[in-house]
């Protein structure tokens, strides 16, 4: 049976080579497609599964005021706190949030910039990263240990064999390497060259009052997570009288990295890109179900002559099954080859370990994929042929079922086909709202002045000079403003609750704190609306002035700010009084997905990052000159630098990502429809011949007769339209509607789509409409 489907689909595949093209290019895109996602999906869904015991790994987490707000950075003494109370928590380790950048020296003193991580000992007993060389147990245990990775080790010490070698930094810090571990796997978020133990952090590290780590923990087993949490809920609130509650529960580990606390997260365009994923295949199935009902007709006798001799309803349901199974396998070989061609790129995409490899390793679930294809497409053909009646097919027809199958059938076909372009539609509606809104973003009013500012991340070593920095660097023409501060402005460094006169108890916000220097306000451009700004005229403001923004002033519902006297970090370590010298008009330290924040500035003269406002002409000689600059003060460490509108850039990777994802579904989209509509007006301009001959002879023009065979499609893409945009607008609006600043889904967005949908329809009819309105009418009417 199997060799006579094959001889049957090759006889068929040689007899009109066009149409199998055309089904087997479908296909195959539609699945190269959807494998891609597929192993995006699954290495999404690998990350930090890989540990043993998951099931009993949790990172502590907190909520508050009424579950609005979600957090998983902890307080130092977490970890050890909670390994010593309840039982049920068998192992606790401290995480450190920044990477610690060092550069370590090897025994022939040659620097070796690398960058690790404060951990417990406790942290090679919850994550599963298998050593080399050393005992994974007690390598953390003393303060002078250190643990390095493989690559690391071989970069240092030409060997992996390193237990007992001693590895310094510049400034003279010994560390003995007690342990060599494999280098962690790209599908890790715990990623690191070395680990440090936690105790060398610094009191920081032990204080109940300052958020400034990661927490993981192990259950004991057979423990109760939903119990454990309810037992930890007021840990930090009993060490923090004085404090808003933060109420501590356990997430699970393999839920960090698609899950957001809050909601949401890469969970949620994981399950899209898999929903277009589906949909691009739906498409190509769709192709393949239009052109095998629209060329029934051509095998009409072969299946009367079939049921003539015996054959029933089943085997021919099988051998159309079958055949559709093997072109959806040949579909499948081609769209790996068209994978393997397009892997890197989406790897590089994703910036994941994306690889062919993979592709074979899951074989069997990817060609369930393939076969399932097969099914769906061939399906509907495959019930449809296998009912027709042999008296039927071979001539003794009754003319009213002809009429009333082929109507039907002509029916389902439009129905898919305006299926296939309302798709269409809706994909190229959210590529022209995904664009729009990233160049509404790129071009919004952020509040300060963003374009041509350089942003300089100086090295440890010159943070204290950096006043001679500055100098160095505004002595050249090409730079025009310098300011520093000790955090970025692309995000919030550091935060806090701050109290004031006449505070009510439900006034309970974060804020948003950054160390400037003067000229700040001068270097991006800022305008004050109350007060003044820093000033080296007031030797006070170095001591306990600050300056903060409107939104602050609103949620404390003062009118007039200006010298009032407030509490920064109330009953902590930290707490400190400030006096508000002047207000700053908003602008935005964070992406346009919230709300300008509740944020203030106190002033330093040093700090980790400089910001240059540079000259827009000769660009690239510039940043040279930053770089040589700040190299000749600082020879031995590395410089990063980079415009800040590339920062501002990155905080719209994901939306950049999606925006590209799905310009490229609505491209294929709309290639495969077009593809099934070339067959559809090829197979619908054959079947018509006749008619447009006598058309031709009663006196119709070729202008008519095009027009007659592409009003169809016309009217086929219009009703697509109008079931489409209300789709798209309700589902873009949607979408828009997680920016706190974004544009709007118009009516011109709309028609756009709709018309680019028509017009590449229309050029993919007119070939074969032009052709059929050219022949000789006397050759046309002899057709059948």
């Amino acid at each position: 049976m199997f060799h006579n489907w094959i001889k049957v689909v090759w006889q068929h595949t040689k007899k009109h080579p066009g149409y199998a093209v055309i089904n087997i290019a479908g296909l195959s895109i539609g699945l190269a497609f959807a494998l891609l996602i597929f192993l995006w999906v699954r290495l999404e869904f690998s990350v930090d599964r890989f540990h043993e015991h998951l099931d009993r790994l949790y990172l502590v987490a907190f909520s508050c005021e009424g579950d609005r707000y979600f957090g998983d950075v902890t307080v130092g003494a977490t970890a050890g706190y909670l390994r010593q109370t309840y039982p049920e928590i068998s192992h606790a380790t401290r995480w450190s949030l920044n990477p610690i950048r060092q550069r370590l020296l090897n025994p022939d003193d040659a620097p070796f910039s690398c960058s690790g991580r404060y951990a417990d000992p406790d942290f090679f007993e919850i994550f599963t990263f298998p050593f080399v060389a050393g005992n994974p147990t007690t390598a953390l245990i003393d303060p002078s240990s250190i643990v390095i990775t493989e690559s690391l080790a071989d970069k240092l010490f030409g060997k992996t064999d390193v237990v007992g070698e001693t590895v310094r930094e510049e400034d003279g810090s010994a560390y003995t390497v007690t342990g060599v571990m494999a280098d962690p796997p790209l599908n890790t978020q715990l990623t690191f060259e070395f680990l440090r133990p936690a105790e060398t952090a610094g009191e920081i590290f032990n204080q109940w009052d300052i958020k400034c780590l990661q927490t993981y923990v192990r259950l004991a087993a057979g423990a109760d997570p939903q119990q454990v949490s309810a037992k930890i809920r007021d840990v930090y609130n009993d060490h923090n009288p004085g404090a808003y509650a933060n109420d501590y529960y356990l997430t699970p580990l393999e839920d960090q990295h698609l899950y957001a606390l809050g909601g949401g997260g890469r969970i949620v365009y994981i399950l899209v890109f898999s929903a277009l994923a589906v949909a691009v295949l739906l498409i190509a199935c769709i192709n393949f179900m239009n052109l095998a009902t629209a060329r029934a007709e051509m095998r009409f006798k072969e299946i009367g002559v079939k049921k003539t001799i015996g054959a029933t309803r089943g085997e021919l349901m099988l051998q159309f099954l079958g055949e559709s199974l093997l072109l959806s396998v040949v579909a499948f070989f081609l769209a790996v080859v068209l994978v393997e061609w397009t892997l890197p790129l989406l790897a590089d995409l994703v910036r994941m370990p994306l690889q062919l490899t993979m592709v074979w390793s899951n074989l069997p679930g990817l060609l369930a994929i393939a076969l399932a294809t097969g099914v769906i497409a061939g399906s509907y053909p495959a019930f449809y042929l296998s009912s027709l009646r042999p008296l039927a097919v071979l001539g003794a027809r009754r003319p009213g079922r002809t009429v009333a199958t082929h109507f039907r059938t002509a029916m389902i076909r439009k129905v898919l086909v305006v299926g296939q372009f309302s798709v269409s539609i809706i994909f190229l509606v959210a590529i022209v709202v995904i664009i729009r809104q990233l160049g509404y973003l790129r071009t919004m009013d952020l509040g300060y002045d963003r374009d041509h500012v350089v942003v300089v991340n100086l090295p440890q070593t010159l943070v204290p000079k950096t006043p001679i920095v500055k100098t160095e660097l505004l002595n050249h023409s090409s730079i025009t403003a310098a300011s520093v501060s000790s955090g970025t402005v692309v995000g919030w460094s550091s935060s806090f609750g701050i109290d004031w006169p006449g505070k009510l108890t439900k006034q309970v916000f974060d804020v948003g704190y950054n160390n400037v220097d003067y000229d700040f306000l001068e270097a991006f451009g800022l305008e004050m609306t109350a007060g003044r700004f820093f000033s080296r005229e007031f030797s006070t403001d170095r001591r306990d002035a600050c300056v903060v923004n409107q939104a602050l002033v609103r949620s404390m519902g003062v009118t007039d700010p200006v010298g009032m006297e407030i509490t920064i970090a109330p009953d902590s370590s930290f707490e400190a009084k400030a006096t508000i010298i002047g207000v700053i008009q908003d602008f935005s330290t964070e992406s346009a997905h919230s709300q300008v924040r509740p944020f203030m500035m106190g002033l330093t003269t040093t700090g980790s990052y400089l910001w240059l406002r540079v000259s827009e002409h000769d660009l690239s000689h510039t940043l040279s000159v930053i770089r040589t600059t700040v190299k000749s003060l600082a020879p031995d460490s590395p410089v990063r630098c980079r415009l800040l509108n590339d920062d501002l850039e990155h905080l719209y990777t994901i939306e950049r990502l999606t925006g590209l994802v799905i310009a490229l579904i609505a491209s294929l989209a709309v290639f495969i429809s077009c593809l099934g509509l070339l067959g559809l007006t090829a197979f619908t301009a054959e079947q018509r011949t006749k008619e447009i001959g006598i058309r031709k002879v009663l006196g119709a023009e070729v202008r008519d007769i095009l027009q007659l065979l592409m009003r169809e499609v016309v009217i086929l893409v219009a009703i697509a339209g109008a079931i489409a945009c209300p789709i798209a607008y309700l589902v873009m609006n949607r979408w828009l509607e997680t920016f706190a600043f974004r544009t709007t889904v118009s009516l011109q967005v709309l028609a756009t789509a709709v018309m680019t949908v028509l017009v590449l329809a229309l050029l993919t009819v007119l070939h074969q409409a032009r052709r059929a309105a050219l022949v000789n009418p006397i050759d046309a009417i002899r057709h059948e």
